[in-house]
């Protein structure tokens, strides 16, 4: 069996995917990631092969142009709105837009290849207009909590229908299938339900520190604010986090931060620091306390999946459907808008009922649970081929 997976155009889009990718290559199938030319080494990085399509912009770069434009120290919180039903429907004009550009030569690259079956993300469009003209089957695969809803998918329809009509379909296509590795009480209230899948993180590779192997002696907390926090404006954001646990007691932190933050901006917390590398979360998250991070389900979910609670400061779009969630299953806390973010004994507080409250931990396990007792990503292996007809 042959597999297309086409994402939206950034890393985040595709990690969530790629697990259920080796699981498809280590049954025997071969599987390949249409993407932007920027993206190829990111996607070589997974173990995965690769299509290129050409330039595009890239997405953070935008985000980044669109956060700096609100004032040089702007945070997204400050930059970017709230996201409510508008904002999603607007948010599908970027995709619908890219998937008209895109699909002449997507499609050329498709047929070349000739896929059994094509797997995306909500966010993607491409893939399931394309799964329509060559007759191939769709799976959408999501990445945690899952707004990309019913504004979302108007939009959608009333830009790709006509697109879609002109190539003999009816209207922008369904996938037949949705997979979902977001635990089911974690998920949105009244979404569909997808197919739940076990989430494995897909952090990137790594070596375990010798810190990771032992139990930690005092409370550990991990600050995590995704890949660009310096290029996406959170660093002032990280300076009001470091403030808070400067005023904790003994406990240690580990910093999984990516080059770029400089020394200096930690140095409140200096000597609590064990680690500040750009290490992959699932190599130490079972062995925190507590994580605090700005709303990525990538990283939300890999904390669950260490049943480790979570600390959320929301910036921008899902960040703040997963804080609401996580405070709903009492996994966490979140703390929004810039006022409430920059009051550093507000986190403090937070911070301490996290690490000595013994009920947010509880709620993790459970949802930890929940995760473990999903279908790996090899066990859905055969419903996806019998979808392809292999």
């Amino acid at each position: 069996m042959r597999v297309l997976i086409s994402t939206w155009p950034a890393s985040g889009h595709l990690q969530p995917i790629v697990p259920l990718s080796w699981a498809l290559r280590g049954a025997g199938h071969e599987v390949v990631v249409t993407t932007p030319q920027h993206l190829v080494p990111f996607v070589k990085s997974t173990g995965l092969d690769a299509i290129a399509l050409g330039e595009e912009q890239d997405q953070k770069m935008m985000l980044q142009g669109i956060i700096q434009q609100a004032g040089e120290n702007a945070s997204p919180a400050e930059a970017l709105p709230r996201p409510d039903r508008q904002f999603w429907g607007n948010i599908a004009y970027g995709p619908a837009g890219r998937t008209a550009e895109v699909l002449p030569l997507l499609l050329e690259k498709a047929k070349a290849f000739a896929p059994d079956l094509i797997v995306s993300d909500p966010m993607d469009l491409s893939g399931r207009l394309l799964g329509g003209i060559l007759g191939v089957p769709v799976v959408r695969h999501r990445w945690g909590v899952d707004p990309l809803t019913e504004a979302f998918e108007e939009t959608a329809h009333m830009v790709l229908d006509p697109v879609a009509q002109q190539m003999g379909l009816t209207g922008l296509p369904e996938p037949e299938l949705t997979i979902d590795p977001c635990p089911p009480s974690f998920q949105l209230p009244g979404l569909e339900q997808g197919r739940p899948v076990r989430y494995l993180p897909s952090n990137g590779f790594g070596a375990v520190p010798a810190w990771a192997l032992e139990e930690p002696s005092k409370p550990r907390i991990c600050v995590s604010f995704g890949s660009m926090p310096k290029e996406l404006g959170m660093r002032k954001v990280l300076g009001w986090v470091y403030e808070a646990i400067a005023r904790l007691g003994d406990v240690e932190v580990v910093l999984a931060v990516p080059n770029g933050i400089d020394a200096e901006d930690h140095s409140v917390i200096a000597d609590k620091v064990i680690s500040s590398s750009h290490l992959p979360l699932n190599l130490f998250m079972r062995t925190c306390s507590v994580i605090v991070h700005h709303g990525g389900s990538g990283t939300g979910l890999t904390a669950l999946n260490a049943a480790t609670p979570q600390l959320v400061l929301p910036q921008f779009a899902d960040h703040f459907p997963w804080a609401e969630r996580l405070e709903a299953t009492g996994a966490g806390a979140f703390v929004e808008g810039t006022e409430k973010q920059q009051d550093v004994s507000f986190i403090q507080d937070l911070l301490e009922e996290l690490i000595h409250k013994p009920e947010a931990k509880e709620a993790s396990l459970a949802l930890q649970a929940e995760i473990h007792g999903a279908p790996s990503p090899a066990a859905l292996v055969p419903e996806l081929e019998a979808l392809a007809g292999v």
